[in-house]
């Protein structure tokens, strides 16, 4: 089940192996905010989005291999969006998607 994003909520917290996040519903359309901080680990942190309940996909320049990362990005509303860890040895990730 997916979660609603009204304000900000965290794709990671404190993310210490490889995983997929929970998906997060979007209830607006419009620019959102992402934020990737934390040890990545020599992994890469991918954002994906899934449209009408298709497969997940990677947003266009949705990947990352360092931390400090933001990206401001536009999707539809009810897509769901999650982060994708993979590849990463021992990492300490938060992602955060705010509007």
């Amino acid at each position: 089940m997916a979660t609603e994003l009204t304000h900000k909520f965290l794709l990671f917290e404190n993310q210490t192996s490889d995983a997929s996040s929970d998906a997060v519903v979007l209830t607006q359309s419009g620019d959102k905010y992402l934020i990737a901080s934390g040890t990545f680990g020599g992994g890469v942190l991918n954002i994906e989005i899934s449209n009408e309940g298709g497969d997940f996909v990677p947003i266009d320049g949705g990947d990352f291999i360092e931390p400090g990362a933001r990206i401001m990005f536009s999707i539809p509303k009810s897509a769901k969006i999650r982060a994708t860890l993979s590849g990463a040895t021992s990492p300490d990730i938060d992602v955060e998607i705010t509007k």
